[in-house]
C-alpha cells in the first residue's frame, strides 16, 4: 500500500478529531447528567428505558476517543511494517556484522604493528 497525500491528511487530522471526540464525549456526560436529573426530579421515573437513551451519545464518542489513534500511533502502524518487512533492512544485521569484524580486524593489525 502506498501512502498517498490524502491518507498523510488524514493521519494528521488523527489528533483533531480525537480532541473533538473528547470534547463531545464530555459536553454529552454533562448534558446526559443534566437531562437525567431534570427528568428524574421532572418524572421520578429511573426505570424509564427512556432515560438510558440520554447517555448513547456520550458512550459513542467515548469509544470513537479510545479507538481512534493519535498521529504518532497511526504513523507507527503505517511505517514499522514497512521497515521491518523491508528486504534491504532484513540484510543490514549481516552488514553491520561484516562491518563491524573489518573493523576488528584494522585495529588488530593496527595494534601488532605498533608492537
Amino acid at each position: 500500500m502506498t501512502i498517498t497525500p490524502w491518507i498523510i491528511y488524514w493521519i494528521t487530522r488523527l489528533d483533531g478529531i480525537k480532541d473533538l471526540s473528547q470534547i463531545l464525549t464530555m459536553t454529552g456526560v454533562l448534558a446526559a447528567i443534566a437531562f437525567s436529573l431534570f427528568f428524574f426530579a421532572l418524572y421520578n421515573e429511573k426505570d424509564n428505558p427512556k432515560f438510558l437513551l440520554i447517555w448513547i451519545f456520550p458512550i459513542v464518542f467515548g469509544i470513537v476517543v479510545v479507538l481512534t489513534p493519535s498521529t504518532k500511533e497511526m504513523a507507527m502502524i503505517y511505517i514499522i511494517p514497512k521497515i521491518a518487512n523491508n528486504d534491504a533492512m532484513q540484510e543490514i544485521p549481516g552488514d553491520l556484522k561484516m562491518i563491524k569484524d573489518m573493523a576488528m580486524d584494522n585495529v588488530k593489525s593496527m595494534l601488532e604493528e605498533e608492537k
